[in-house]
């Protein structure tokens, strides 16, 4: 059995859309950070103020956060339920596996 690159099954094309779409919100952040919101210099103001100031920073982030969940369930799916042994669905796991660990370590170790 040899191990294939692309995912089979729609779980595991999935798990790889979300994990792209993951990949480009990390890194779209920090451009948006520093281009469009240089200027805007806010901490500690609370969530609803920075939402105001900065909402595509945010969407942005709030999205990676969901995109990473959302590949790593449904790359555990993939590989569990239909059997799919991809290279990308494993990349796709570990990448929202990484996605979990750092929301883990953001709530017990907040910046602020």
């Amino acid at each position: 059995m040899s191990m294939k690159f692309t995912p089979r099954s729609n779980l595991g094309k999935w798990s790889g859309y979300f994990a792209i779409a993951f990949i480009v919100l990390v890194a779209l952040a920090p451009i948006l950070a520093s281009t469009l919101y240089a200027d805007v210099v806010t901490i500690g103001d609370g969530l609803a103020f920075e939402f105001q100031k900065r909402p595509l920073l945010i969407l942005a982030g709030f999205g990676s956060i969901i995109c990473g969940l959302t590949t790593f369930v449904l790359g555990l799916l993939a590989i569990f339920k239909s059997k799919d042994r991809a290279v990308l669905v494993f990349f796709s796991t570990a990448l929202g596996l990484l996605a979990i660990i750092f929301l883990v370590g953001e709530f017990f170790s907040p910046e602020v």
